[in-house]
């Protein structure tokens, strides 16, 4: 029988139960993988995705975008360090002062020379830096 004789024919299609509960059977198991690796699956469709992203988004750059990338690229070896997340290396300052005076005999000998006072505190946490633009007289960077 030729192709045209097959599609000329005038016979209906007919419904099979057995095929159509194995074809039901195959598509609840296919769903089932695809659904339990759906986060492999997601992974996967960026992971392709991106470098087209990636392209489309260089392409549709502006000039301004286009320099800036560039200068990066050129000035990156040129960099002795690069931290990837500066937060983490940032301490805030500290200051150390002349500490209060003992107010008996007894804490001279206990009692420290000078304090260090937190950046946070320099406005509201010790006497000899309270006042806003002056530096008591013991005030150094710690």
């Amino acid at each position: 029988m030729h192709a045209s004789e097959f599609l000329q024919r005038q016979i209906g299609w007919q419904f099979d139960l057995r095929s159509g509960t194995i074809g039901a059977l195959a598509a609840w198991i296919l769903a089932g993988i695809v659904y339990s690796q759906r986060a492999a699956i997601r992974q996967l469709a960026q992971n392709i995705w991106a470098p087209i992203a990636a392209w489309r988004h260089r392409v549709q750059a502006s000039q301004e975008e286009k320099y800036v990338r560039a200068l990066k690229e050129t000035l990156k070896p040129l960099l002795l360090f690069a931290p990837t997340d500066p937060s983490l290396i940032f301490q805030p300052p500290s200051y150390r002062v002349l500490a209060p005076l003992p107010t008996s005999i007894a804490e001279v000998a206990q009692s420290p020379r000078t304090v260090i006072v937190p950046h946070s505190a320099i406005l509201h946490g010790h006497r000899k830096t309270s006042s806003p633009g002056h530096r008591g007289p013991g005030a150094q960077l710690a």
